[in-house]
């Protein structure tokens, strides 16, 4: 395996084929399906970030409780979306807004008012969970194509006929609880457009319906965006550096396993703003991937799930046979530097697999550039072979 600062340079300098930031596929079968890329963008050097690298479509959402992702510090307000949407129309790149929380009673203004905004932006496509919201926007904005959000937990072909029936939708992305099998019939039976979760953090919950963090927190997942803030989160330092979720202590980390990693401990700590330096624990803090004491095994161990990471590109193939549209990349609460190297890794393992697909094999240095910037965590397929 080659060292991480050849691999960082080889992508650095931009290594992969000028093909890869064009719109097709190269030399392979002129008949296969080509899989789009939409990626994350949680202010406007990732918007742009994401254009310049090669996606296909970027994915934003406003500074408001209209999406799922409502964190301090990320987001656009209505004049940087103006200026993130010229910019990738002028580069031929499609933008969707996210509207995809369930808002509460007194709160419905605040979603209707992000999908006007989108209209008026001229977004590509609104996505969209609530029923109210989706009604909403069909009738007075027929123009405006509807995504189903992952949220809406759109799971069979009843319900997908459902929505394209009752709201016009026909673009579908998919929960992660699915395995290609089943994708693989939902895409031959109603030939709705489909996307699928691809790459990023990992939940082990059902989207749209998981209760776990509102337990500790107080807080609903599908209405505050995420399972446990970051205000949330506190550390102590007694014979062990302890992570608490409010007060309940969710992870330990040893001194044997801090200098096993000596940049950890830096990580913990919160600038002035009182936002976390780094991402480190944002596949750490949240309660499903908690590390508690099993009294059986006498060890501390992850009885919901270890911190894992999704990574598909060995399953490219299967992905293509699934016929699939697209594939999404998670991370809107991530860097420019992910959001380019992201999509970099998969344009080029994408344009591998068109110009070779009975011989394809993932470039070893593609799965350690993930690795990299999902700090060496354990790579993860999900149930996409099977539950």
């Amino acid at each position: 395996m080659r060292e991480a600062s050849c691999i960082r340079r080889e992508i650095d300098f931009c290594v992969f084929p000028s093909p890869l930031m064009g719109e097709g596929w190269g030399e392979g079968d002129i008949n296969m399906k080509k899989i789009k890329i939409n990626a994350p963008a949680g202010n406007l050097e990732c918007l742009k970030a994401a254009v310049d690298a090669g996606a296909n479509a970027v994915y934003i959402g406003f500074q408001s409780a209209s999406n799922l992702r409502n964190f301090a510090g990320i987001n656009f307000n209505f004049k940087t979306a103006k200026e993130g949407i010229n910019y990738a129309h002028h580069h031929k790149v499609k933008v969707y807004v996210t509207v995809n929380s369930y808002p509460q009673a007194g709160e419905l203004s605040i979603c209707l008012k992000a999908i006007d905004d989108a209209y008026k932006l001229g977004a590509d496509a609104v996505i969209v969970s609530d029923l109210a919201v989706l009604e909403y926007t069909r009738k007075n904005h027929p123009n405006l194509p509807i995504h189903l959000s992952v949220q809406a937990g759109a799971s069979c072909l009843e319900s997908i006929r459902f929505y394209r029936d009752e709201f016009g939708v026909n673009y579908f992305i998919l929960p992660r609880t699915l395995t290609l099998k089943e994708i693989k019939e939902i895409t031959a039976s109603s030939k709705a457009k489909v996307e699928l979760f691809a790459s990023g953090s990992l939940c082990i919950n059902y989207e749209g319906r998981c209760f776990l963090s509102s337990y500790i927190t107080g807080e609903s997942t599908n209405t505050e965006g995420t399972c446990s803030r970051p205000k949330f989160l506190s550390l102590e330092k007694k014979e062990d550096l302890i992570a608490k979720i409010n007060g309940i202590s969710i992870n330990r980390f040893s001194d044997r396993e801090l200098l096993i990693s000596p940049a950890l401990s830096a990580r913990f700590f919160a600038d002035e703003s009182g936002q976390w330096k780094d991402s480190f624990l944002i596949n750490r803090r949240q309660i499903c991937k908690g590390r508690f004491f099993n009294k059986t095994t006498r060890d501390f161990d992850y009885p919901f799930q270890s911190p894992v990471y999704l990574n598909t590109l060995d399953l490219i193939p299967e992905l293509s046979q699934a016929g699939i549209d697209a594939i999404k990349i998670e991370g809107r609460q991530r860097s420019e530097d992910y959001v380019r190297r992201s999509i970099l890794v998969w344009k080029k393992a994408l344009d591998d697999y068109a110009s070779n697909p009975s011989g394809f094999k993932v470039a070893s240095f593609l799965d350690t550039e993930l690795d990299i910037m999902f700090e060496s965590l354990e790579p993860s397929i999900n149930c996409y072979l099977g539950k």
